[in-house]
């Protein structure tokens, strides 16, 4: 089956999975969303032998039963939503190439993550990491307490302030056009700006901008205030 570039989108028909005889899959370039069924792939699909799903907007797990394909040997995934972490079955799978790098992976045990991808040899470095290859995948090493790889795939640590992420919140939306009554922008004091509350140790555990004319988008770098707790962003033009 071949839709490559063709803007199809919407979910992925169920009824793939009844093409028992199908040994190429190559949906990719289009923008497909939504999970993928389970019941999409299963050992009874016995002369498949390549998924191309890459470039779409798939989200959701990547399905176990992928690993029951007995036929398989080319699996691309790239560019998609996926969130999770990939199956250790699918890893142990005796591929010719597999690709599933800029994964999402959400497990708390990093640890956990590197020995359960053992067998993936193409995933993005998770958070927290940096690539010792120029793609930004495996191998990794861990960042120093102080510094970060705040994104999937980086290539390198760095030193990340948590003043610069909240900068980064106010010039991503429109923070010159905000109702409140102090400085936000620059390296000063953190709990100086209006809406942020610290801990005992100086870290930005709260967050409260209602009402105030934010506009745009959320920076994704928020997401690494490790220390935050409340964040109100209600009644803006977000």
């Amino acid at each position: 089956i071949f839709f490559i570039v063709r803007n199809m989108l919407g979910p992925i028909p169920q009824d793939f999975g009844r093409l028992s005889q199908v040994e190429v899959l190559l949906l990719e370039n289009n923008r497909f969303t939504g999970y993928i069924p389970p019941t999409l792939f299963h050992s009874g699909m016995t002369s498949l032998q390549e998924i191309n799903i890459q470039r779409n907007d798939f989200s959701g797990k990547i399905p176990i039963t992928i690993s029951e394909l007995p036929s398989l040997s080319l699996l691309f995934l790239v560019d998609n939503k996926f969130t999770g972490y990939v199956p250790k079955s699918i890893c142990d799978m005796n591929l010719n190439e597999a690709i599933f790098d800029r994964m999402q992976t959400r497990k708390t045990n990093v640890t956990t993550i590197l020995e359960d991808l053992n067998g993936c040899n193409a995933v993005a470095c998770p958070a927290g990491f940096e690539s010792q290859d120029d793609d930004g995948i495996f191998p990794c090493n861990p960042c120093a307490s102080d510094f970060l790889a705040p994104y999937l795939g980086s290539k390198s640590c760095a030193y990340i302030e948590e003043y610069m992420i909240l900068d980064e919140l106010y010039t991503k939306t429109g923070g010159d056009k905000w109702t409140i009554n102090t400085t936000w922008y620059g390296k000063l004091p953190l709990s100086t700006r209006d809406g942020i509350t610290c801990n005992n140790k100086g870290k930005v555990n709260s967050i409260k901008l209602p009402r105030v004319n934010l506009s745009g988008s959320i920076p994704p770098s928020l997401g690494f205030l490790t220390h935050l707790k409340e964040l109100d962003l209600s009644e803006n033009n977000l």
